[in-house]
């Protein structure tokens, strides 16, 4: 542990093709910074976008207004297969570009506030390191780059 980390939080992105091993990756790397005793969270773009999916009620009325009320089970819950049916469909290739563009948009929001719960030591989310693993990682990033910019002390690495 480094005294000039104290304060700040440092961000490890992780970023591939599905399969490409983002998510064993990311085990490897926790596990390692649990045995050296930093506190970590992670934050994965499945999970995140079906807690968004389901939860975030700004979120769910943007895909109720583009694929349909139909996409959601009569409990609130996504149903992933019917979306799946929509976005997925050679014919409505533009609702999957819109379905997605709801997410490029409102991510970078969630991640800009894990960075600041991950940076404020009274939060219940504080820590020292937070792990991102996403498909696309460069299109969430950028926007979160002020809250980045802010709190994380960055290492450069200087080549001999």
């Amino acid at each position: 542990k480094d005294s000039a980390m104290e304060g700040r939080v440092l961000v490890v992105g992780l970023t591939g093709v599905t399969g490409s091993g983002k998510s064993y990756s990311t085990e490897i790397i926790t596990a390692h910074l649990a045995r050296l005793g930093f506190k970590y969270r992670i934050i994965s773009a499945d999970p995140l976008a079906k807690s968004m999916r389901d939860e975030d009620p700004i979120v769910k009325q943007r895909i109720i207004s583009v694929l349909g009320p139909e996409v959601y089970g009569d409990d609130g819950i996504s149903i992933p297969s019917r979306i799946n049916a929509i976005i997925f469909d050679k014919d409505h290739f533009s609702k999957r570009q819109e379905y997605e563009n709801i997410f490029n948009q409102e991510v970078p929001r969630k991640i800009s506030q894990a960075i600041e719960a991950a940076s404020d030591p009274s939060s219940p989310h504080h820590a020292q390191v937070l792990v991102l693993d996403f498909f696309n990682i460069f299109t969430y990033l950028q926007p979160s780059r002020g809250a980045m910019d802010r709190q994380i002390h960055c290492f450069q690495h200087q080549g001999s």
